[in-house]
């Protein structure tokens, strides 16, 4: 028992298949059955047509506009993360992607760190190489607080500097309170400084100023010694 009225046949010449739910094209809007509603298949006149769907927000239901050669789904998921107004999108807004890149004009945020292990900085994925993000290290991205600490060395080395001399010129002090009396001025250092040039440069100074000090108080102590001898041969021959 055929049904004339109810359904339609296939557009195509070579099948022509009576379909009770058939599928209209919407390129060339002609009626296909089940195996030839597809642009492919029935060879449609306009496959364009399917690079122009307009897709929709599955959020908020809203039309998200592309333009030639725009993928929807980079587009749908922009939408998402800026315009959308639904709960969902609204509630996860400035959640995920929380870690700034640190190059200057450079907006973009990643959602995991990025953290340069030079500079200890974060970085977005296109900057996250030395070469990328122009690396300094991390002596670069001190505070000011080094300058004045460098500053301050100079005037503590200044300070050893002079308290050797006024030490050498006494006779009375020996070596081991001389090491003792410079200890505490050593350990004031600002060792807080994390640069292995810096540390150094200090011990190779205070070597130098205490092989100085121990120089001239070496220098110092033998004419005192050839004084004694004398006066304790002269006393020698007195008593004889």
């Amino acid at each position: 028992m055929e049904f004339p009225n109810l359904g339609a046949n296939c557009s195509v010449p070579t099948c022509r298949m009576l379909d009770f739910l058939p599928v209209r094209c919407s390129g060339c809007h002609g009626v296909f059955c089940k195996n030839h509603y597809l642009y492919d298949n029935h060879n449609c006149k306009s496959p364009d047509l399917k690079d122009k769907q307009v897709p929709v927000c599955p959020l908020c239901g809203t039309i998200v506009p592309l333009k030639p050669g725009e993928l929807p789904d980079v587009k749908v998921g922009n939408h998402i993360d800026t315009d959308c107004r639904s709960k969902p999108a609204l509630e996860l807004k400035g959640k995920l992607f929380t870690n700034a890149c640190c190059v200057p004009r450079c907006k973009k945020k990643e959602l995991i760190p990025f953290v340069c292990d030079r500079c200890k900085l974060n970085f977005c994925v296109s900057h996250r190489n030395e070469l990328d993000h122009d690396c300094k290290g991390f002596q670069q991205n001190l505070n000011n607080s080094r300058k004045l600490s460098t500053s301050g060395a100079a005037a503590l080395y200044r300070a050893i500097f002079s308290n050797f001399n006024t030490n050498s010129t006494s006779k009375n002090v020996s070596p081991t309170n001389t090491i003792h009396s410079s200890s505490p001025v050593a350990t004031s250092l600002p060792y807080s400084v994390n640069s292995r040039e810096l540390q150094e440069e200090e011990d190779l100074q205070l070597a130098l100023a205490l092989s100085e000090s121990l120089s001239s108080r070496t220098s110092h102590s033998q004419p005192s010694r050839t004084t004694r001898h004398d006066t304790s041969s002269k006393s020698s021959c007195n008593i004889s």
